[in-house]
């Protein structure tokens, strides 16, 4: 793999992001902020392989992570004062 493939990979991921809305994941992340948005939380439990893994949907992740039951994704086009 050569260096330019790593940030054509880190480029492709900042766009799955962004049509996801989710957080890029910080590692660095304080334990005391509040917990990141349930999706990114989802998509993380789903990056494992096998069977469980596989057959984990986002409403049953939620309900067994004991998560506040928000939407998926954020509203698109909204404006500061409607949302």
């Amino acid at each position: 793999m050569f260096l330019s493939d790593i940030f054509v990979f880190q480029e492709i991921s900042r766009h799955v992001r962004e049509l996801l809305g989710i957080e890029e994941p910080v590692f660095s992340r304080s334990i005391a902020l509040p917990y990141r948005d349930n999706m990114g939380l989802f998509l993380e439990q789903k990056s494992r392989s096998g069977q469980k893994a596989d057959a984990l949907t986002f409403s049953q992740f939620v309900q067994e992570a004991g998560l506040e039951p928000r939407s998926a994704f954020p509203p698109l086009n909204c404006e500061l004062s409607v949302c």
